[in-house]
């Protein structure tokens, strides 16, 4: 019995010497900020890796600079939203901008790749939403699912348009404010 007593000893002893062997650094503080949303939209899985399909078309649709394609229609889904959101949501996308017009999505530049135009995007009232720089603000009007109607057409940077792969990658972002 008094052998399992001297081991607890050594051990409460060898705890006690580490203590005093271990040096104190620089403390510091830290501070948690954040917001609970009431009534918050959750982005629809379907949409967050979502390909919009622009199809062909022709550089003779291209006379001059501003000239648009056929517009492509397609929409952002939301899930369990509520009119009573406490904050206006906004969706805004992001890439890289083209050159020679910032408000549009830069064509990716390669070999085979056309040249001459951008995407531009619209809402659905047909007003562009520039890339990097626009807002389109969002309100629901009833509790569920909620769908954000867009547009996107190519639209000509040049008078001179040529052909080839007119692919481009933007990333949306849903926020409150």
């Amino acid at each position: 019995m008094w052998r399992i007593g001297l081991i607890i000893l050594i051990f409460i002893s060898q705890g006690a010497q580490a203590d005093k062997n271990n040096a104190a650094a620089a403390s510091g503080q830290m501070q948690f900020q954040g917001e609970v949303i009431a009534d918050t939209c959750i982005i629809d899985d379907g949409n967050q890796y979502l390909t919009v399909d622009m199809g062909q078309a022709s550089n003779s649709k291209f006379k001059q600079a501003g000239d648009d394609s056929d517009p492509v229609m397609f929409s952002l889904n939301f899930r369990h939203c509520s009119p009573n959101v406490s904050r206006n949501m906004v969706v805004a996308f992001r890439g890289v901008a083209d050159k020679q017009n910032p408000d549009l999505l830069a064509i990716e530049t390669g070999d085979n790749d056309a040249r001459g135009i951008g995407i531009a995007l619209f809402d659905d009232k047909g007003n562009l939403i520039p890339i990097n720089t626009g807002k389109l603000v969002v309100k629901p009007e009833y509790a569920g699912p909620l769908t954000v109607n867009l547009t996107a057409r190519y639209r000509s940077t040049t008078d001179n348009v040529s052909g080839g792969i007119a692919n481009a990658q933007a990333w949306f972002l849903f926020t409150y404010q």
